[in-house]
């Protein structure tokens, strides 16, 4: 996702305005080479699994396949020490075949072979983005997701890793700092050392700043979450259950007028506020703008970190006759 044109009482720039006015509400890059490089992971659905898998290893359960006794072995692309977001490769810098486009979706597909990034199975990945206009005058963008594989049972989780600023991609972490969260869940994962999940689940709230059942301004939250250099939010966070008419995450900037609202179908969400955005490293950003840290919020709809190597933790395997799919809305409004 590259861009996304809303409407709201604020420009691309973050400028106020009075009139109603359309802003690019997406971070994200100007030209292919970008995203071909695109290290924070703009805009871009991930996996096969999103998230991290502790010491670039997995196996099957014995329930799946009792033949299956394989320890697999996938990068460590994060610190040399785990795999994130499906490895060096993964489903971010494949090139996506256009298999349908309408006046208001486009559909893409995209296929895994088998031992991509050591993961086993040929998996096959649909995934629809439709824009449509709901009973409430807001603005719905469906993400909807397929998935199927032959020849090997895989973990699987994806989601999509846009960042979102809703004052405008190029109003920065000031414009940041006013947006106003409000997340369902009253339990998050329990972090050690570089932000890796330990397999416990804590209460929201343990760590401070980390209680967003209220309305919150994350500049409230981001001074006291985590210290530097990993300031600000990478944490998983597991959902309550609530009516499908509810929404999991609302967030508000009171200047733009904007408000983003997240339905769906999964667990959780990693709940992510761009703390390694590094414009001494990333790609040049859309207008020639480099994205400082805390310029964007991401809100990766997904299935626990670490759920392949956890046994409490729910796990996602996808296999030959069982397939994967997952429904996810962003509705904005003004």
């Amino acid at each position: 996702m590259q861009q996304l044109w809303l409407p709201g009482k604020t420009d691309t720039k973050g400028k106020q305005s009075q009139a109603l006015t359309l802003a690019d509400c997406v971070l994200g890059y100007p030209d292919i080479a970008s995203y071909e490089k695109n290290v924070p992971y703009q805009g871009a659905c991930v996996g096969r699994v999103a998230g991290r898998i502790g010491n670039g290893r997995f196996s099957i359960p014995i329930e799946l396949d009792p033949s299956i006794s394989t320890m697999y072995k996938i990068p460590r692309n994060l610190k040399n020490a785990h795999c994130l977001h499906g490895g060096l490769v993964g489903l971010t810098y494949r090139p996506w075949e256009v298999v349908e486009v309408k006046s208001d979706s486009v559909k893409f597909s995209v296929e895994s072979p088998h031992g991509d990034d050591g993961f086993p199975g040929t998996l096959t990945v649909y995934v629809t983005y439709k824009l449509a206009i709901n009973d409430e005058f807001g603005i719905d963008l469906h993400m909807d997701y397929h998935a199927t594989i032959s020849g090997g049972i895989c973990p699987i989780n994806l989601t999509n890793h846009a960042y979102y600023n809703l004052s405008g991609h190029l109003s920065g972490p000031s414009a940041m700092d006013r947006h106003v969260v409000c997340l369902q869940a009253d339990k998050m994962c329990e972090l050690e050392g570089e932000l890796f999940p330990t397999g416990r689940m804590m209460n929201v709230g343990k760590v401070p700043g980390t209680d967003l059942r209220k309305p919150t301004a994350l500049k409230k939250s981001l001074t006291m979450i985590h210290p530097p250099p990993f300031q600000g939010f990478d944490d998983f966070y597991a959902f309550k259950e609530l009516p499908e008419s509810e929404p999991k995450i609302t967030v508000k900037d009171p200047v733009s007028g904007r408000k983003l609202e997240l339905f769906t179908d999964q667990l959780g969400v990693q709940f992510y506020s761009g703390n390694f955005l590094d414009p001494k490293t990333d790609p040049k950003g859309k207008d020639g703008f480099s994205y400082p840290q805390h310029s964007g919020l991401c809100m990766e709809a997904q299935g626990y970190p670490d759920a392949v190597n956890r046994n409490n933790f729910p796990k996602m395997f996808i296999a030959p006759g069982k397939p994967y799919a997952q429904k996810t809305t962003y509705t904005f409004s003004y």
